[in-house]
């Protein structure tokens, strides 16, 4: 299991960090998830041990990324996360 820096950003992309973890980050792709009038493809998973500051509004800075938690399956020692890219970077051509 590879060991990702994670950075907690709370519920604001643009917050500093409020605490950092490590995990086991994903690749991950087939899915969707519907909220009101917008779908998400997902593009990681993420496990990590439990965290408390972690919640469904929240946001994750993984390689200077920013990621939007979408969906959260919790275990009693340790939390999957699905997550969405926020900033996709541009292409020059």
């Amino acid at each position: 299991m590879d060991k990702a820096k994670i950075l907690i950003l709370g519920n604001d992309p643009n917050n500093t960090s409020l605490k950092t973890v490590y995990g086991d980050l994903q690749e991950y792709s087939g899915m969707t998830i519907k909220i009101g009038d917008y779908t998400f493809n997902i593009t990681k998973r993420l496990f990590i041990d439990f965290e408390p500051l972690i919640n469904m509004e929240g946001y994750l800075k993984i390689e200077n990324l920013i990621y939007k938690i979408l969906d959260i399956k919790s275990d009693s020692d340790y939390q999957e996360l699905l997550l969405y890219l926020c900033n996709r970077q541009s292409v020059v051509v």
